[in-house]
This record gives structure tokens, sequence and C-alpha cells, in this order.
């Protein structure tokens, strides 16, 4: 997911939109700072298989919470007309991170490196959530500029 750009808005319900949209920029940037360090450290647990299931479980118990707060934010904002969908799509998103950082614990905990694949598998779920939203995000900004 990209960066939410800025929009002009007319009128009150392109600024109730746009406020909307800051709002969330807040709540990205925090999943994608999130989003990044899970991946660079999942990546890398293959380097010392010996520590791999426990270095999952911390991944995913240090990155869960930013997810989950984030969802919570989100999740509590008053969504203007015309934003449901980017709303839908972001939330499809940090759930699907919520279910990542979930199956890395399990892996921790259970010993089962197959949750590890499950938490793989489960990360490409949130590339058509992250499609939808930047596509959501670019029509309500070229409506709010027009």
């Amino acid at each position: 997911m990209e960066r939410l750009t800025p929009l002009l808005a007319h009128g009150s319900q392109g600024i109730d939109q746009w406020q909307y949209v800051r709002q969330l920029g807040q709540a990205v940037a925090a999943a994608m700072r999130a989003r990044a360090q899970l991946v660079r450290e999942f990546s890398q647990l293959d380097q010392t298989p010996a520590t791999a299931l426990v270095r999952a479980g911390r991944i995913g118990a240090r990155c869960a919470p930013v997810f989950e707060d984030a969802r919570h934010e989100v999740a509590l904002m008053t969504t203007p007309l015309g934003a449901q969908t980017i709303r839908d799509a972001l939330l499809g998103w940090l759930d699907v991170h919520v279910q990542v950082c979930g199956a890395l614990v399990r892996a921790a905990g259970t010993r089962d490196p197959r949750h590890v694949g499950n938490a793989a598998a489960a990360l490409c779920n949130a590339q058509p959530f992250a499609h939808r939203y930047n596509l959501a995000r670019r029509r309500l900004a070229e409506r709010l500029a027009a």
C-alpha cells in the first residue's frame, strides 16, 4: 500500500472525506512500518533453522499489537459517505496481518513449523486488499479533486 497523497476537497462532504483519509493515513503508516519489519524478519527465518520457531513467535508477538491497534482505530472511525470501500479494504488488509502474526505465535507455542507455512500463505492474501484499498483511495482522490 502506498502513502496517502494530499487531496483538494470541495464542500463539507469532501472535507469530511479528506479528514477521514488523513486519519486513515496515520493508521496505514504505522501498519506499513510493522509490515516492513514483519516481512524483513520473516524472510530471515531460514537463516538459523534451529531457532526459527522461537523467532517466528517473537515476530508475531511484536507486530500483532500494531496491526490490532490500527484495526481497532479504523473500525471506530465514522466512515463518511463514499469511503466505505476504502475502510473495508483496509480492515481486510489489517485482518490478514493479524492472522499472520497469530500463526507465527502459534508456530512458536506448538513447535509446529506448519504454522509458519500458514503465515506465509496468509501473507499472500493481503495483496488483493491492498489493491482494493489503493484503487478506492485513488478514485476518492479523483472525486475530491474534481
